[in-house]
């Protein structure tokens, strides 16, 4: 059984900043990984055009900022506040990519600044997950997969980390039009783990669900059929009762009054006027 999940399609900011003074028709259930790839005086029409599309997104870095102290130290607000807004995907972990377009992969250097630049806001527990965009095919890290997809076929792709699937084009992307054809062209899904103690759980969940259901749906029917045979059963009683007491002849009703009188239930001058209310202590 093959589970369909929405992977984050990498995008660079620069092709955003195309559409600044307007908001890029890209369709609101693609998610995105936006490479701030753009210089420090352009982050306000960024801001602007992110604020505005309704895209959920991830945000990572080149690798050239990352080695160069400076670069980064002046990148990092940015980064912070692109991660403060309302459509920042939450959902794939506290993962700030480092993607290298060019030079080897990168290896992490000044992690430790930007994790201590982002606890100082009060953000925990960052990942910098890092990746080749000219290494084709599937590269993993911290619990993070990136896929190099080629743009002149259909991908299908497997995934056991359906919240943080990143897809990147091995090939430059012109225009959002592009990259609207190229998101199509890309199926990603992952397959359940039957062993493992989340799906199990699951499954036992829908199955206690369902029971219930199930025992809520009989005593509804029990109820109903109740009902149904108590109203049978008391009008067939009545009618029995009225049959059988006015086929009782006369002076067996008088007599049965006389016995209520002795017995109690019933006052004597009652015998004589109807109007007389009973006694029924």
């Amino acid at each position: 059984m093959q589970i369909p999940i929405n992977p984050y399609y990498t995008i660079s900011a620069g092709l955003l900043l195309q559409y600044a003074g307007g908001v890029p028709e890209i369709p609101p259930a693609v998610r995105l990984n936006i490479l701030l790839d753009i210089p420090g005086a352009q982050f306000p029409d960024l801001l602007l055009i992110l604020g505005a599309i309704k895209n959920s997104y991830i945000i990572s870095l080149p690798a050239a900022v990352t080695t160069d102290q400076p670069s980064l130290m002046s990148v990092l607000p940015q980064c912070f506040l692109l991660s403060s807004l309302s459509n920042f995907s939450l959902t794939a972990g506290n993962i700030l990519p480092i993607i290298a377009e060019q030079t080897g992969l990168p290896n992490g250097e000044n992690a430790d600044l930007i994790n201590n630049y982002f606890r100082e806001q009060g953000r925990q527990d960052w990942q910098f997950p890092c990746f080749h965009l000219q290494q084709a095919g599937r590269q993993q890290a911290a619990n993070c997969l990136l896929v190099v997809c080629q743009t002149d076929r259909n991908e299908i792709i497997e995934t056991i980390f359906p919240q943080a699937t990143i897809i990147a084009f091995a090939t430059g992307i012109p225009d959002i039009a592009t990259f609207i054809k190229y998101t199509s062209q890309v199926k990603t899904y992952m397959l359940p783990d039957f062993f493992s103690t989340a799906f199990i759980e699951k499954k036992l969940h829908e199955e206690e669900l369902e029971n219930w259901q199930q025992r809520a749906l009989l005593y509804r029917n029990f109820l109903s059929l109740s009902k149904s045979v108590q109203q049978k059963e008391y009008y067939e009683v009545l009618d029995w009762y009225h049959k059988e007491y006015e086929t009782l002849p006369l002076w067996y009703k008088r007599l049965g009054h006389i016995i209520k009188v002795i017995m109690g239930k019933r006052s004597f001058r009652s015998l004589f006027n109807d109007k007389i209310k009973k006694n029924t202590d």
